[in-house]
C-alpha cells in the first residue's frame, strides 16, 4: 500500500460471523504500544483516539462496560522512514550533474494501528480492522487522521 503524507489506509474483515444482537457492552483490553524511535510517546492522542472510538460504538448501539461481551484489544506500531531524494543521472547539454546522489530530504513515522473486537466469554476473534498512516507530529492534523480512520472503519463494522 502506498502511503503520503495525508492518506490514510484502512482495512476490516470478519474473522467469524458478528451479530451485534448478541453484544450489547464492550470494554477495552490493556493498550500495547511499541515504538522504534526516540519521540515520545503523546497520551492526548491515544485518549482521543478511545473518545472517538467511544463515539462510534455507541451510535453502533453498543455500551462501555465493566462486564463486556466485546472486548477491544488495540494495538500500535510505529517507525520510522526516510524520504529519499534520488540522485538525478541526467546530462544537461552533454555534462553529467555534478554533486547528485541520493540524499535524505525528510524523517517521518508511519503508524499501524490494530483493533481486535474479541468475543470475550469464547476469547475468540470476531472482527478486525487495521489502519496504516502516516503520523503528524501536529495535533490538529493527527485529530483528523484518527477522525477520518474511525470514519472508515465504522463504515464496515456490521450494524445490528
Amino acid at each position: 500500500m502506498t502511503i503520503s503524507c495525508t492518506s490514510v489506509g484502512v482495512k476490516t474483515a470478519n474473522v467469524h460471523d458478528l451479530d451485534l444482537a448478541s453484544y450489547q457492552t464492550y470494554n477495552y483490553m490493556e493498550f500495547n504500544y511499541m515504538r522504534y524511535d526516540s519521540m515520545p510517546y503523546n497520551e492526548d492522542i491515544y485518549l482521543y483516539f478511545i473518545q472517538q472510538m467511544n463515539n462510534h460504538m455507541r451510535a453502533k448501539g453498543l455500551e462501555l462496560s465493566d462486564e463486556p461481551k466485546l472486548v477491544l484489544n488495540i494495538g500500535v506500531v510505529v517507525r520510522q522512514e526516510e524520504q529519499i531524494e534520488k540522485a538525478d543521472d541526467r546530462k544537461y547539454m552533454g555534462q553529467q550533474l555534478l554533486n547528485r546522489e541520493d540524499r535524505v530530504v525528510g524523517v517521518y513515522d508511519i503508524g499501524d494501528v490494530i483493533i481486535d473486537f474479541v468475543d470475550n466469554q469464547k476469547k475468540t476473534l470476531v472482527w478486525r480492522a487495521s489502519i496504516e498512516a502516516v503520523f503528524s507530529k501536529k495535533e490538529d492534523k493527527m485529530k483528523k487522521k484518527i477522525e477520518k480512520s474511525m470514519a472508515k472503519i465504522f463504515e464496515s463494522f456490521p450494524s445490528k
